[in-house]
């Protein structure tokens, strides 16, 4: 089964630089358009199902991507939730850095929890896959012949720390690029999972990114 990870769109903590995790803080204007143009990017693939996240920002980007794929509306999950920051949420770099030196945030929800989090989401997205395909009569032994031009699986959207434990657990090669590499707003990722191990097969795409990608195919 194939799962594409979005991050949400911007919002204005975002844009301020502002450590956001559970505070419910919505999208602006530019990130309904970053999620708009993802999704026109998205369009014409096979994607069967969309989940998100229960805050705001990522229940609005999983709404207008459903909308744009004439998928049903988002299945919200708690556990794609972004990660609790503490004392740090709503500071910027420099002033974290001013009041947190050693980078550690009174409060701040443990790497462990999140990735039982993370562990727990997929297990749920697999499981209903496995249901879903036996349902409509498509049968797990098909052998798998790479990703499809049009990719059949399920979107996930949700928020940037819970994707760096997303890769911490399953995505050993692209770990440190995702710790060093600010994950981009209304970026995509797409996996394959394959016998409970998630393989990265793209990896944080803005909608421009996957339209210059598919315009380098097309000229060969």
């Amino acid at each position: 089964m194939y799962i594409g990870f979005i991050r949400h769109g911007e919002t204005d903590w975002a844009r301020a630089g502002r450590l956001q995790g559970r505070e419910d803080i919505p999208l602006n204007d530019k990130g309904r358009q970053q999620i708009e143009a993802l999704a026109r990017t998205l369009n014409g693939t096979d994607w069967g199902q969309i989940y998100c996240s229960p805050l705001s920002r990522t229940k609005e980007s999983a709404a207008i991507i459903a909308a744009a794929l004439n998928l049903d509306p988002p299945t919200v999950l708690a556990d794609l939730i972004e990660r609790d920051f503490g004392q740090a949420a709503g500071l910027t770099l420099e002033e974290r850095k001013a009041c947190f030196p050693t980078q550690l945030y009174p409060g701040m929800e443990s790497d462990a929890a999140v990735r039982k989090r993370v562990r727990a989401s997929l297990d749920y997205i697999n499981q209903a896959g496995i249901f879903s395909r036996r349902r409509s009569g498509k049968s797990d032994d098909q052998p798998a012949l790479g990703p499809p031009a049009a990719p059949s699986g399920v979107l996930v959207v949700t928020h940037g720390g819970w994707l760096h434990e997303l890769a911490n657990l399953y995505g050993s090669d692209h770990a440190q690029s995702w710790q060093k590499v600010r994950l981009k707003l209304a970026g995509f990722s797409l996996t394959e999972s394959v016998n409970g191990k998630l393989n990265f097969i793209t990896f944080n795409q803005s909608a421009a990114d996957m339209a210059a990608s598919a315009q380098a195919k097309r000229r060969g």
